[in-house]
């Protein structure tokens, strides 16, 4: 839950300082383009002022579906934790959410010491990008793969995950 700590960056550093040498995290965090459809939902939910509590979670839910919503926020209402009311909550009611780009996911490990080993990722989505950039065959190049978020801006529709280690 880095991404919705009020320091992710010192947060993270406080996990790798108790790693082992050597040792491995893995790690999740919210991307900034792929979001781009839960924040505008966010913000939608915002102005209309509706609670955080079961209740208000249906009322958004319905509003988001409604006529005026159903197409700008189809990729939210059709998301899993649109349906349930703790995952709604924590998809469009949380009070603190921080979204990264893959540069400050790359400064971010780099701050805290350790290097990524790769993503988590459909293994199709993996082979796309070894198709477009087979100069990065350990697939672990940000500036790259940032290219290609951008080419494909939903290719971390959940969120980044990745598995780094210490030195």
């Amino acid at each position: 839950v880095l991404h919705h700590m009020a320091e992710p960056t010192v947060a993270l550093r406080t996990l790798v300082s108790r790693l082992r040498p050597g040792g491995f995290l893995q790690i999740g965090l919210y991307s900034e383009p792929a979001r781009r459809h839960v924040e505008a939902a966010q913000r939608f939910v915002a102005s209309r002022g509706f609670a955080a509590d079961a209740e208000g979670i249906r009322r958004a839910r319905i509003a988001l579906r409604g006529a005026d919503g159903a197409r700008r926020f189809a990729s939210v209402v059709e998301s899993p934790d649109f349906y349930t009311t703790s995952e709604c909550r924590d998809l469009l009611f949380h009070a603190h959410e921080t979204r990264f780009t893959l540069m400050q996911v790359r400064d971010m490990l780099r701050d805290a010491g350790v290097r990524m080993i790769g993503f988590v990722l459909d293994p199709r989505v993996q082979a796309r990008y070894a198709a477009e950039f087979p100069q990065d065959p350990d697939r672990t190049s940000f500036e790259r793969w940032s290219a290609f978020e951008a080419r494909h801006p939903d290719t971390f529709i959940g969120m980044y995950v990745l598995w780094a280690q210490k030195p």
